[in-house]
């Protein structure tokens, strides 16, 4: 009795807590999230991301061609995270997959990224070597610049990323949309990147 007690009140816990889509519950520490997919194209708007060698594609009994998602090979790239104006300086690495979004547009989209809401306006840089999408080993450097709204869901606020320059060319594609997971309270940015 004892423990089926204990388990209908793990689960009455669990039930609380979870976030209820329709309304916006306090759901753990009030944070901002940085979410944002990469759309790359070349000169003529063909998507260079469906191409990319994927492991562990869902779904696994098609080919990989017709994959919804997957990791891209570790060794394929590098991708590293490091907040502006920090001192010392901070490197963090991040991972790539591909996903399917907006009526089958092929992104790749990096892990989400978090920290104190409560500071409106942050800056952070990628660092990317990506030989099969830039055709060079060179790193290239993506500064991002955020808006952090006041608005929120399930006590998360997702940053808005209001511009973007990648090796000094400002890019004029970045866009706030909803989450490429189908929940439309949940946002993220689009930053298309066109490859001469």
């Amino acid at each position: 009795m004892k423990k089926s007690f204990s388990l209908v009140a793990m689960a009455l816990m669990m039930g609380l807590n979870a976030c209820d889509p329709d309304e916006d519950l306090v759901y753990g520490p009030e944070s901002a999230i940085f979410e944002v997919t990469f759309s790359f194209k070349d000169a003529e708007g063909r998507n260079l991301v469906r191409d990319l060698p994927l492991t562990e594609w869902y779904p696994q009994d098609l080919p990989v061609e017709q994959a919804y998602q997957g990791n891209l090979l570790d060794d394929s790239y590098t991708l590293y995270l490091s907040p502006m104006d920090v001192t010392p300086p901070a490197l963090y690495k991040g991972k790539l997959y591909m996903t399917t979004a907006d009526n089958g547009e092929w992104l790749l989209q990096n892990e989400s990224f978090y920290s104190d809401y409560k500071e409106k306006n942050q800056a952070y840089t990628f660092l990317i070597r990506f030989p099969a999408l830039f055709g060079d080993n060179e790193e290239h450097e993506l500064k991002t610049y955020w808006t952090i709204p006041s608005e929120k869901y399930c006590n998360n606020h997702y940053a808005i990323c209001n511009r973007a320059v990648l090796d000094g060319q400002e890019l004029s594609d970045v866009a706030y949309i909803n989450h490429p997971n189908g929940v439309k309270k949940e946002k993220s940015n689009r930053i298309t990147i066109a490859i001469p």
